[in-house]
């Protein structure tokens, strides 16, 4: 460890030991990963503090921010700084998207043909935000571990890429910067990190303790009974209509907790559902059919980053997105947890 001008330079084994000693008021619910494009890997020689200064200065003095602009900046010898920014402010890293928010800057530029990632680096990139995952309690997931890429310069939404985006972290930051590519070589090594500490159990045990663990629609019942327990000798509480979706956030034998408190309902009038983000490629958006396969007549269609609700999913992969004949191909659709 060695301190410089208010920054902190780590190894990789210092880091989480660091990270678990601050104390965090705010809910972050979120960890960006930004690629600097400049200074990359040719500017760096071993000057850690030189390059994070002449950041802050840039973003100072040429943006008029307050301070620098992320959190903690990794290295290509997989080195780490922190102390640049405090992790109690949020970040000036995606605009409309910083609260509740860890900024990550990995020097270099991981656009296809540049800079070619470290072993180092790639193991640094991975730790950091696999600490910041157990330090906050946090799933690896689209929404937990994001890209710049994934949303819109000019209209802040997330798009997961289309409209006008910077490629950031780079269209070759393990394997590229699209949703699937974090899916397929990111998130798993984030979450094998994740699962080879040991507080992992007890952190992760404790925190779904009031998360949703399925998602379900009221069918078979008009009025379906909710009680205070899982049996029907428990007390009646009230009543769902069929049709209703609920949250379920525990199952016991034949019942399905469906709050945070003491509701229960028998699981045989659920049926489970799910939510999706369209990550069609396609300008003209993901087309929307009578029924699941590309034969049938075309709807209309849903934007790439449309949220929608799966009722059921067809032996070839079509998922049913409407209580009616509405169908769309599972292949550009992100289930989401």
């Amino acid at each position: 460890m060695k301190k410089k001008a208010g920054f902190i330079l780590l190894h990789r084994s210092e880091f989480k030991s660091w990270l678990m000693k601050q104390e965090v008021s705010r809910k972050i619910t979120m960890i960006q990963n930004h690629h600097t494009w400049l200074p990359d890997y040719t500017s760096f020689n071993d000057n850690h503090f030189q390059q994070v200064q002449g950041m802050k200065n840039f973003h100072v003095n040429e943006r008029g921010w307050s301070d620098i602009g992320q959190h903690i900046t990794t290295f290509p010898d997989g080195m780490i700084i922190v102390g640049t920014r405090p992790l109690e402010r949020q970040p000036a890293g995606i605009k409309g998207h910083n609260d509740g928010a860890i900024c990550l800057e990995h020097v270099g530029n991981f656009d296809k043909g540049k800079d070619v990632m470290s072993s180092e680096h790639k193991k640094t990139i991975v730790h950091v935000n696999a600490a910041l995952n157990l330090k906050f309690a946090l799933k690896p997931s689209i929404d937990h571990n994001v890209y710049h890429h994934w949303y819109d310069l000019s209209s802040t939404q997330r798009t997961f890429g289309s409209g006008n985006t910077k490629t950031c972290p780079g269209t070759n930051f393990f394997g590229g910067n699209k949703v699937k590519d974090a899916q397929k070589n990111f998130y798993p090594k984030i979450l094998k990190e994740l699962k080879s500490f040991s507080e992992y159990s007890k952190v992760f045990k404790k925190s779904n303790k009031n998360k949703v663990i399925a998602h379900a629609r009221v069918v078979r019942a008009q009025n379906l009974n909710v009680r205070k327990g899982p049996s029907t000798k428990k007390k009646k509480v009230g009543t769902l209509s069929r049709g209703t979706i609920v949250d379920i956030y525990e199952i016991k034998d034949k019942w399905s907790r469906i709050s945070t408190d003491k509701k229960w309902v028998s699981s045989y009038f659920l049926k489970p559902i799910y939510y999706g983000i369209v990550i069609d490629d396609d300008k003209k958006g993901l087309n929307v059919r009578t029924g699941p396969a590309g034969s049938f007549r075309k709807i209309t269609a849903l934007p790439k980053g449309s949220k929608v609700t799966v009722y059921e999913q067809s032996d070839n992969g079509w998922y049913r997105i409407s209580f009616l004949d509405k169908w769309v191909s599972g292949k550009y659709v992100n289930l989401l947890a």
